[in-house]
């Protein structure tokens, strides 16, 4: 347990006696395993963000993925703004 001995953890209680009410330790106590639990439950999500970062980071790209215009295109905005201009006209109609 965190790498403590029985009699580190002996003074460990001694010293919480002297300074702190014996009636408040067992309180105490629950608040630091309440905390030490939400901090496992943070690290917990942490990892599984990374994970899916990662897989998401892994996972190959297909050429569909991609949308690289072509440079011998001059004609290529035209193009769009005939589709635009043919889209609008269907619309009023």
């Amino acid at each position: 347990m965190f790498g403590l001995g029985f009699w580190e953890i002996v003074v460990i209680f001694v010293v919480l006696i002297i300074f702190i009410d014996p009636k408040e330790i067992p309180i105490m106590l629950r608040k630091l395993g309440r905390l030490y639990g939400e901090v496992l439950d943070f690290n917990k999500d942490v990892n599984k963000m990374l994970k899916d970062i990662e897989t998401d980071v892994k996972e190959p790209l297909s050429l569909d993925d991609l949308s690289i215009p072509d440079k011998n295109d001059i004609k290529g905005i035209d193009i769009i703004k005939e589709k635009n201009s043919k889209n609008n006209i269907k619309k009023k109609e």
